[in-house]
C-alpha cells in the first residue's frame, strides 16, 4: 500500500512541478502487437485552450503519443490498475469526484508514458505537432498538459481517432475533447467516466461510513471510561465524607 501510495504522490509532483512531459519510446509490451512502420503521412495538430477570459492559449512541449486500436486491451487493464491504486491511497475525507479524476489522470499517464510508443511527436512554441500513426483505420492519442494559473490545472487528452474523420486542417486537442469533458462536443475515449464515478462514490460512502462509526465507538468507548473515572472520584469522595 505504501508503495501505491508513493507512485500516486510521484505523478502529482511531476505534473504538479509543471515541467515537460517524460518522453518514453520504449518497446510495448509483448502481447501488444503493432507495426514497424507509421502509416501514411504524418497527421498535423495543434494544442490549445480557450481560458476562461475567451484567450486562446496554444501549449508547447506537450508530448503527443498515438497507440494501436490493439493498444486497448492493454489500456482497460491500466483503467482497473490506475483505479484500484488511487483508490488505496485516497483520504475519502478529503478528496471530491474532480479532484479524484486528477489524480486517476496523473497516475494513468505516468504508467502510460512508462508503457511507451514509437509514435511520439512534441509541440513545438506554437502548440503545433506532426504525429506519425499506427497503421489502421483508427489509433488512439495522449496527451496530458499541467500548468500554474490561479490555481492548479490539468489537461489530458486520451481520445479514438478515426483517419476518415480528421478534419484538413489537422487533430485539435482542445478544451472541447479532453478526457474529462463529458458534455457536448466530447470525443469519443476508451475510457467511460460514467462506472468509475459509481464506483467512487460507493467507496467513499463505504469508507466514510466505517470512518464515522470507528470515531463513534471510540467516543463512546471514551465516554464510557470517562464516566467510570466520575463514578468511582463520587465514590471516594462519599467515603472519605463519612
Amino acid at each position: 500500500m505504501a508503495t501505491k501510495a508513493l507512485a500516486i504522490v510521484a505523478a502529482t509532483l511531476l505534473l504538479c512541478s509543471c515541467s515537460k512531459d517524460i518522453e518514453s519510446t520504449g518497446p510495448f509490451p509483448e502481447d501488444v502487437q503493432i507495426t514497424d512502420q507509421a502509416a501514411g503521412k504524418p497527421i498535423p495538430g495543434l494544442v490549445f485552450i480557450v481560458t476562461r477570459g475567451e484567450d486562446t492559449l496554444k501549449l508547447p512541449d506537450v508530448v503527443v503519443r498515438a497507440y494501436p486500436e490493439s493498444f486497448l486491451p492493454k489500456l482497460q487493464q491500466l483503467f482497473d490498475e490506475v483505479e484500484a491504486d488511487c483508490l488505496g491511497a485516497a483520504n475519502p475525507e478529503r478528496v471530491n469526484w474532480p479532484a479524484f479524476q486528477d489524480m486517476f489522470c496523473m497516475l494513468l499517464f505516468k504508467r502510460l508514458a512508462e508503457v511507451g510508443t514509437p509514435f511520439v511527436a512534441p509541440t513545438d512554441p506554437d502548440g503545433k505537432f506532426l504525429l506519425a500513426h499506427p497503421r489502421g483505420e483508427s489509433f488512439f492519442v495522449s496527451a496530458q498538459h499541467a500548468r500554474k494559473a490561479g490555481g492548479f490545472q490539468l489537461y489530458s487528452w486520451l481520445l479514438r481517432v478515426e483517419l476518415d474523420k480528421i478534419p484538413p486542417a489537422g487533430l485539435y486537442l482542445t478544451n472541447r475533447n479532453l478526457l474529462t469533458h463529458e458534455g457536448e462536443g466530447s470525443s469519443p475515449s476508451p475510457l467511460i467516466w460514467g462506472p468509475f464515478r459509481h464506483r467512487f462514490e460507493s467507496w467513499k460512502s463505504t469508507k466514510l461510513a466505517g470512518i464515522y462509526k470507528r470515531r463513534a465507538a471510540e467516543r463512546a468507548e471514551r465516554e464510557r471510561i470517562a464516566a467510570e473515572a466520575a463514578a468511582e472520584r463520587a465514590e471516594r469522595e462519599r467515603i472519605a465524607a463519612e
